[in-house]
């Protein structure tokens, strides 16, 4: 039951796309499922009109993808990610796995079919959001782990020079925090930092 309220409203809600093709007669179809907010060639400028425009997906509707087009997707997923879709004809495994690796959410060797882009689309746009949702988690693990590594060192230094336990050296971090109203790393980062400049 859910899952067709979904699907209703994603047939509701038509998905704001970008459009790169190569001459191909396909256009039609997306107009029916999908809001096209720009027509490109694989020569214009993707990157500016996903800026310009903020689509939910970007839908590619070529031959085949060239390496070259790939490094172009690759440099736009670390810039400004978006789900990209690609209809090909080009059913090679190198191609399809280039473009895996360039970021691409979906790769469909198949003629655009009225009934499946629809779903073709939910299921590229839920699975990218999926993914940046894991990349951020990673990258807030990451950044969790800097931030204890920054404290520990802090509290290392002022546990040497000021004599101090290591419940003292957190509990004068905390307070010097909250008196200066700036975050606990940041305080610390701020003694690791000027430790580092009086040994230099």
């Amino acid at each position: 039951m859910f899952g067709n309220q979904r699907s209703q409203l994603f047939s509701i809600v038509k998905p704001r796309i970008v459009l790169v093709e190569k001459g191909l007669p396909d256009r039609d179809v997306l107009k029916d499922v999908c809001e096209i907010l720009s027509v490109l060639s694989q020569n214009d400028d993707l990157l500016a009109a996903i800026k310009l425009h903020r689509p939910d997906a970007v839908v590619l509707d070529i031959p085949s993808p060239g390496q070259g087009f790939l490094q172009k997707i690759n440099l736009i997923q670390k810039e400004h990610p978006v789900p990209v879709v690609i209809f090909s004809q080009d059913d090679t495994s190198t191609t399809i796995s280039a473009a895996i690796e360039a970021g691409v959410a979906a790769y469909v060797v198949d003629a655009m079919n009225p009934g499946r882009v629809p779903a073709i689309l939910q299921t590229a746009i839920a699975r990218f959001a999926h993914m940046q949702s894991l990349k951020q988690e990673l990258e807030d693990a990451r950044q969790k782990l800097e931030d204890r590594k920054i404290l520990e060192k802090a509290k290392g230094i002022l546990m040497k020079n000021r004599q101090l336990s290591e419940d003292e050296a957190y509990s004068l971090l905390r307070k010097t925090a909250m008196e200066k109203n700036r975050k606990l790393v940041e305080i610390a980062e701020h003694i690791v930092s000027a430790a580092e400049l009086l040994r230099s």
